[in-house]
C-alpha cells in the first residue's frame, strides 16, 4: 500500500501497521524509538540536523513492548528527502491529529 523513497533510494518494508517519522526524541508517551537498540550502528538524532528519522512499528503489541523496553522498532533511516506514495487511503496522524489521507 506504501512506497517510501528515502533520499532518492526506495525503502524495501517489511510487513508493518505503523511508518513513523520523527524530528524529535519522543513518540507515543515519551517513547525514544531512535535510541532504541543503541548496539546499532546508526547516527545520532537531532532537531536541527534537516533530518528525519524513519521508524517502523509492526503491531499495536508492538508499540505495548516498545513502551516497556521488550522491543526495538524497525529503523530504517536518517534522511532529509521522504516521499511517501500510497495506493488508496491511509489513516495519517502528526502531533496527536489523526485524519483520512487520500492518494
Amino acid at each position: 500500500r506504501l512506497r517510501v523513497t528515502l533520499d532518492g533510494s526506495e525503502l524495501a518494508l517489511p510487513p508493518l501497521q505503523a511508518l513513523v517519522a520523527l524530528n524529535i526524541p519522543s513518540w507515543g508517551a515519551g517513547v525514544d524509538l531512535w535510541s532504541m537498540g543503541s548496539e546499532d550502528d546508526v547516527g545520532e538524532q537531532s532537531i536541527s540536523d534537516g533530518k528525519l528519522e524513519i521508524v517502523g512499528i509492526s503491531s499495536s503489541f508492538h508499540i505495548a513492548r516498545l513502551q516497556c523496553g521488550l522491543a526495538k522498532p524497525y529503523r530504517f533511516a536518517q534522511a532529509s528527502k521522504v516521499k511517501i506514495e500510497m495506493e488508496g487511503s491511509c489513516a495519517m496522524q502528526v502531533d496527536g491529529e489523526p485524519w483520512m489521507q487520500g492518494p
